[in-house]
């Protein structure tokens, strides 16, 4: 289980995707370590593929970093501006890397002749006034 969510590994491993793959494969060569593990993975779950693993591997660690890592709105100030200044770059790139996704998703899809989405991978709150 995982504890922040309640949601079981079987239940995460089951979970819908849209199973849209890129035209072109993606080829990487791995640390002996993390191909041990996901064996093992694959020992457990005989009905999933090592590139199902190495996908949902990649979704959950994807999805970890960006809520820890991204903040979606800009943080309140802490009153120490060296502390202030790091969230608030941090809440800079955020916005740039959400953007980017969307962009390279919108373009992938496009280029494996997929239909454009009717929904971003990210929504992008329009900043305010004072620019935060």
């Amino acid at each position: 289980m995982f504890p922040e969510n309640g949601i079981s590994l079987n239940d995460l491993l089951n979970a819908y995707d849209d199973g849209v793959l890129t035209k072109n494969p993606v080829s990487v060569r791995l640390p002996v370590h993390i191909v041990a593990r996901l064996q093992a993975l694959n020992g457990i779950h005989k009905h999933k593929t090592r590139s199902d693993l190495i996908v949902f591997c990649l979704k959950l660690m994807l999805e970890m970093m960006e809520r820890q890592t991204f903040p979606e709105t800009m943080p309140k100030a802490s009153g120490d501006p060296e502390r202030d200044s790091e969230s608030e770059f941090a809440y800079i790139l955020g916005r740039s890397y959400r953007r980017d996704a969307n962009k390279y998703y919108r373009q992938l899809l496009k280029e494996s002749g997929h239909q454009p989405p009717h929904k971003d991978l990210f929504t992008i709150k329009p900043e305010s006034k004072d620019g935060k």
